[in-house]
């Protein structure tokens, strides 16, 4: 039986072991939705994260590498077809 929750608790069940299914929209169109399930394992993998910490906190032993400031992607321009529309 699948049950909706939040993500601290879902990320919980996930790190006891627990088979965690992420539910997403595939579709652009949000008038239309289409539903996907897929594990979570699967859905994160390839996916870095990074964590802000200040720099009284990041010393020691639990520090990881340090990966400098990556640049935000700037928003997609739009062709004339999509202003139209």
């Amino acid at each position: 039986m699948l049950q909706e929750m939040k993500l601290e608790d879902a990320l919980k069940n996930f790190l006891q072991g627990r088979e965690v299914q992420v539910m997403y929209n595939e579709a652009t169109d949000s008038e239309d939705p289409v539903f996907s399930l897929e594990p979570l394992d699967k859905f994160f993998k390839g996916i870095r994260f990074l964590v802000e910490i200040p720099e009284n906190e990041a010393g020691g032993a639990e520090r990881k590498t340090e990966v400098p400031a990556v640049p935000r992607t700037a928003k997609k321009k739009e062709t004339p077809e999509q202003k139209g529309n």
